[in-house]
């Protein structure tokens, strides 16, 4: 949610760290901030592996993808077959 809107969002963020968190220790920002962006990254990390399986096991079972690859290698237009 925001609680409020800045002309100048930049000036508006260093006066916000100077004011609440320049006083505290880098590294344990630094931790906080890892900490803050775990669930994030597992996410990420989550929906990367599905898609990842879903381009091995589907998208790369297709004549398309196959000829779509070798046309590349062998640098030729690719002859789509819509399969």
């Amino acid at each position: 949610l925001v609680d409020q809107v800045d002309e100048d969002p930049e000036a508006a963020a260093l006066t916000y760290f100077d004011q609440h968190l320049a006083a505290h220790s880098a590294s344990t920002l630094r931790f906080a901030v890892v900490a803050a962006r775990e669930e994030y990254r597992e996410r990420v990390i989550a929906k990367l592996d599905r898609v990842e399986t879903l381009y091995l096991s589907e998208l790369m079972a297709t004549h398309d993808a196959v000829e779509g690859l070798t046309a590349f290698l062998e640098k030729r237009p690719a002859r789509w077959t819509n399969q």
